[in-house]
């Protein structure tokens, strides 16, 4: 069973922030920060199962879409709606 949640950390404290509460069935992958530093962009693997495996991921029975969240925290907000997308990139 996989399992995860997106954090930061601020070097000068060293405690984690976690920036998002996941379901059972998802984990973020492939963070990216914003070229300003404000925001995060993330794949969220999402499995179509009770619990994501690596079963699920070797059938590919996810979807997957393109998320942003504020690098300090808040709400997370949907960018794809596809189920198809992946490597998130802010651009040059």
């Amino acid at each position: 069973r996989l399992r995860g949640d997106l954090y930061v950390t601020d070097v000068n404290v060293g405690s984690p922030t976690k920036l998002t509460g996941l379901e059972a069935n998802e984990v973020p992958a492939s963070p990216t920060w914003s070229p300003d530093g404000s925001r995060i962009a993330f794949q969220r693997i999402t499995s179509r199962s009770a619990a994501l495996s690596s079963i699920d991921l070797a059938l590919l029975n996810f979807t997957s879409d393109i998320w942003s969240i504020p690098a300090g925290g808040g709400d997370a907000r949907r960018l794809t709606k596809d189920g198809r997308s992946a490597d998130p990139s802010f651009g040059n």
